[in-house]
């Protein structure tokens, strides 16, 4: 009998140890055990206070592409036990896919194709759906709540011990609760940017971002969700990532601009590049972290894998700098089809933004075999080849230009000491539109005065009230329209100049802000656009008719409705607009892989590279100019794209091209345009543009005179220029 006993009470304790976990799982228990639980187990948070992340060596990533059943879009993905749950869209709608350890599917559940996020929890599927222009919680049918307007800075659901959390930008609720988000401090906002789950503790990642006029560098704070409210916050310094974190317990995943990042909570690291591992920059990335290094990545249809592993040692990377901004989106995506090609070569963007110093020690050290400047990236691009530090675009295409196959003039404006150092991967145009009739036969400016008579010139000055003065200096003056007052050859400066003076007083006669800009605006276009850009094959047309009265065929003054581009004033030597690209591409010549890198930019201009980059366009990345720069692709694309209305088809689709009347006038006016292009827009943040920005808003605001503001400008950008050597 007292084994019997003995029996019972080791079966009796055994089962009652499986209850506390089957409550854990189940949030639907009664009797407040949900907020008894949290009072027993919720664990003290990971991080407090503030935490200082360190940079670590990267880690090492590779990526295995798996096969998406349906072939439908991911729009998130959870953990359910030892399985993995993928929200997908496809054609017949949304389902709800579970998946296995060896990706197999076990079972698929049709959903509303308003859904877009979801959450398992206690044997309920809680989703968020689209509702008009807002977002709605929901549990099973139940709605429990309304998000707000939908925003696509991030909007997220996720299991906590107290019930489940759902998130968007500037809203946070449990289940029906919504919770009271702690105020920002004062000149800030809070933005809301995703869950993050480290160890046993969650957290919501916010953001407080600081007004535009302070100045001040925003912050990342974690407010732990374990308990019932919102717990007292973590500050997090050189966390990155704008939306989406993904956590294991020991690693919280998230993309920081081109780059996978993880992070313990005690150090930072690299898990390499997004185009090295097959994913794009420029597309929405779902992350789920599937513990022991591991997680998966999904882009659209496409779903990887990504590991730790050991490096390929037959495999070459090279290593690409981007100086300042972002590559343009379209060769961006070209890199990542070159690296899915087994053909030995990966290529890893690495991005300064503008860090000047870290971008040069890292060049000294030999870190880089590629150049990939993005938009504006020339100047900085003339410091390399003063340095030596570029090969000739003889050495890396062959020795004749003219068997390169590319537009002459973009090789000639590449050309520094006599040698092309430079080439664009795809380009537009940039330049002043002007009615025809106001420069009649003339097609260029000889210096800023005429430019500047010619305008005031002009009868209706409309233009003058409805841009805003810190714009225009920046649209195109900004760009190109320095180059009047710098010569780069003897390494001076003329920013003493009369006309410059001039030039300082006529921008101050445009809109003081924006409010005043609105307030001045009429809906007509005025007769002068500072900035006009063709970087699509609809450009041209819209340029032709221009200036035409707002709902009526007909100009609204006596220059007429047809405009032309010029370019900005330079010297006499712009005789034609800038050239504007997103990627300007340079072989470094201290590169540990010269030849690899030359064979990448052999196959980017390639007839076939050429061709691939300009479909990109029709792929919907949008960039800073989609035309090839081969002459021979360029006519090919003139043909297909240009000229050309898209009507709907019998369903509704508009897939029927029609072609316009003047479609031939059309491109052989921006044939014109691209093959008259002269030299390489400056852009808006190179050192010489910023120095001229902080004096001339200083004469704005009637703080110094023009003739202070020059003086100024001149003796700052003879020191910038002594120094660049």
């Amino acid at each position: 009998m007292r084994k019997k006993s003995a029996v019972l009470l080791v079966l009796l304790s055994i089962l009652l140890s499986f209850f506390p976990s089957c409550a854990e799982t189940d949030g639907r228990s009664s009797k407040g055990t949900g907020e008894e639980r949290g009072k027993e187990t919720d664990p003290e948070p990971v991080l407090s206070g503030v935490t200082e992340l360190v940079s670590s060596p990267a880690a090492t990533y590779a990526a295995k592409e798996l096969e998406l059943p349906g072939n439908g879009t991911v729009l998130d993905m959870k953990r359910g036990g030892e399985n993995v749950l993928i929200l997908a869209s496809g054609e017949s709608g949304n389902e709800l896919l579970t998946l296995d350890g060896e990706w197999n599917v076990l079972s698929r559940e049709e959903l509303d194709g308003t859904v877009f996020r979801f959450a398992r929890h206690g044997g309920e599927l809680y989703t968020l759906r689209r509702e008009g222009n807002g977002i709605a919680f929901f549990r099973g049918g139940e709605k429990l709540s309304d998000l707000g307007i939908e925003t696509s800075i991030f909007c997220g659901v996720c299991e906590s011990r107290n019930g489940v959390c759902a998130a968007t930008e500037g809203a946070l609720f449990r289940e029906r609760e919504k919770l009271k988000l702690p105020e920002a401090a004062i000149g800030y906002r809070t933005s809301i940017r995703g869950f993050f789950r480290l160890g046993e503790s969650l957290y919501l990642v916010t953001e407080e971002i600081p007004d535009a006029e302070s100045g001040a560098a925003g912050r990342k704070l974690l407010y732990p969700l374990t308990g019932k409210e919102i717990g007292e916050p973590a500050e997090v310094k050189n966390l990155g990532g704008n939306a989406g974190y993904a956590g294991d317990g020991d690693y919280v995943y998230y993309i920081d601009g081109i780059y996978l990042m993880r992070t313990d909570g005690k150090k930072v690291e690299s898990c390499g590049g997004l185009l090295s591992l097959g994913l794009s920059p420029n597309e929405e990335t779902v992350l789920l972290a599937l513990g022991g290094g591991k997680l998966l990545a999904a882009q659209k249809g496409t779903l990887l894998l990504l590991e730790e592993n050991i490096p390929d040692p037959n495999t070459v990377t090279l290593r690409a700098a981007c100086p300042a901004g972002v590559i343009d989106p379209i060769v961006t995506q070209f890199i990542k089809e070159f690296n899915a090609e087994d053909n030995g070569v990966k290529v890893e963007v690495r991005q300064y933004f503008g860090d000047e110093v870290s971008f040069s020690k890292d060049r000294l050290d030999g870190e880089f075999d590629l150049i990939l400047g993005s938009y504006g990236s020339a100047e900085r691009i003339r410091k390399l080849v003063r340095d030596g530090a570029l090969l000739s675009m003889r050495e890396v295409l062959g020795e004749d230009p003219e068997e390169w196959g590319i537009l002459p003039n973009l090789v000639k404006a590449g050309e520094i000491d006599g040698e092309c150092r430079y080439l664009p991967a795809l380009f537009g145009v940039k330049g002043v539109a002007l009615p025809k009739s106001v420069m009649g036969e003339k097609r260029y400016f000889e210096d800023v005065n005429e430019f500047l008579r010619t305008v005031e010139e002009i009868d209706d000055k409309r233009f003058f009230r409805v841009d805003v003065r810190n714009v225009v200096l920046e649209e195109p003056y900004g760009h190109d329209g320095y180059e009047e007052w710098v010569d780069w050859e003897t390494g001076t400066c003329s920013f003493d100049d009369p006309g410059f003076v001039h030039f300082l007083e006529f921008l101050k006669r445009y809109a003081e802000d924006l409010d005043e800009a609105e307030a001045s605006a009429t809906g007509d276009k005025a007769l002068l656009y500072p900035g006009f850009e063709l970087s699509n094959p609809e450009a041209s047309f819209a340029l032709s008719i221009f200036f035409e009265k707002k709902g009526a065929e007909k100009p609204y003054s006596k220059y007429g409705m047809e405009a032309r581009l010029f370019p900005a004033p330079g010297r006499g030597s712009f005789h034609g607009p800038a050239i504007l690209t997103g990627c300007l591409t340079a072989v470094c010549r201290g590169g540990e892989h010269r030849e690899e890198a030359a064979a990448f930019l052999q196959e980017l201009f390639s007839a076939e590279g050429q061709e691939k980059l300009a479909s990109g366009y029709t792929a919907k990345y949008t960039g800073l100019g989609c035309f090839p720069v081969m002459e021979s692709a360029l006519e090919r694309f003139l043909e297909n794209e240009v000229g050309y209305n898209l009507e709907q088809d019998d369903e509704g689709n508009p897939t029927i091209k029609v072609v316009r009347p003047d479609a031939e006038t059309e491109r052989r006016d921006l044939r014109e345009y691209l093959c008259g292009a002269d030299h390489y827009a400056v852009g808006s943040t190179t050192e010489i543009a910023k120095v001229v920005k902080e004096e001339a808003l200083r004469f704005f605001a009637g703080e110094i005179t023009a003739e202070k503001a020059a003086e100024y400008i001149q003796n700052r950008v003879s020191i910038y220029l002594a120094e660049q050597g």
